[in-house]
């Protein structure tokens, strides 16, 4: 192929990108927190989650991933390590600039997005829509993917990329000393057994 074609095919293809991704602005408001509520996950091991305390339609706009918003170098001087829980990045093509990350670590400072827990895609009630161009470039929307129940947990797919990262945080913590572990065993077995 030559590099006019090349050149070609690329900005078709990035002009299908960008309709697309405008196509994501969202001019509609949120609905209402009071239209949710903050409990324990049923999920093992998730902590809090988010829940409808009302009948949630599909396709109904819920609100935004809002936080404060970084820039890459920001970023990465909050999280060396890359280790921001709460924060959701929205990336762009390399000649529009680079990646917005949205922190919500501060609840006094997010939303209530920052409460939903993750599921496999096929499992989640939620999904969401990143602004990639535009005037609303770097926001995160969250739209019901199919009707939601009051008392139903809010979840949406994080993405392999959120759970790479942690897998490479927890690889980079060092485990205690085997014997110490051992020893709090033995401890534990002793105290269990009676002797």
């Amino acid at each position: 192929i030559s590099p006019v074609a090349a050149a070609a095919a690329a900005g078709v293809g990035l002009t299908a990108a960008a309709a697309v991704t405008w196509s994501h602005n969202e001019a509609r408001p949120p609905l209402s927190d009071s239209r949710f509520v903050v409990q324990d996950s049923l999920i093992p091991f998730a902590g809090q989650g988010l829940f409808a305390a009302s009948p949630v339609r599909e396709g109904e706009y819920l609100f935004e991933y809002a936080g404060e918003r970084l820039s890459e170098e920001e970023y990465f001087e909050r999280y060396r390590s890359g280790e921001g829980r709460y924060v959701a990045v929205v990336d762009t093509l390399a000649l529009l600039g680079e990646p917005i990350y949205t922190d919500a670590a501060d609840p006094a400072r997010s939303g209530i997005a920052r409460w939903m827990n993750s599921l496999p895609e096929g499992e989640c009630n939620v999904r969401k829509r990143k602004q990639r161009f535009g005037g609303q470039r770097g926001r995160m929307f969250f739209y019901a993917a199919r009707p939601i129940e009051p008392g139903e947990e809010l979840t949406f797919d994080y993405g392999a990329a959120y759970w790479d990262a942690v897998s490479a945080q927890a690889a980079e913590v060092e485990p205690e000393e085997p014997a110490a572990d051992a020893r709090r065993l033995e401890g534990t077995t002793s105290a269990n057994s009676g002797q």
